[in-house]
């Protein structure tokens, strides 16, 4: 049996938070040979975003997601790693012009 530890932190950001075009950077002090899955879940709780576990490379401090499918609303991001998961809220603010 593996337990596992499901904590909600601060010691990783989103920026920029609330976001206007589903590009967004995730900064985390982890070393380069972490591996982290990323996950996005909806207002809903459902999952429309994983990205599979990969060791940081290059710069182990960031992680560039492009999501420009995403629409307004609340949604929760997922980072597991080292057994643990971590969640963080983050707000899809769109403004269209006709």
């Amino acid at each position: 049996i593996i337990n596992i530890n499901v904590e909600k932190i601060n010691q990783f950001d989103i920026y920029p938070n609330p976001n206007s075009n589903g590009e967004m950077v995730i900064t985390l002090p982890l070393p380069s040979s972490e591996t982290v899955q990323v996950n996005i879940y909806n207002s809903e709780g459902r999952n429309i975003f994983s990205k599979a576990p990969e060791p940081l490379q290059n710069n182990p401090e960031k992680i560039n997601l492009s999501l420009p499918e995403l629409s307004n609303g609340i949604y929760s991001l997922n980072l597991i790693y080292n057994n643990s998961n971590y969640y963080q809220k983050f707000i899809v603010t769109r403004h269209w012009r006709n």
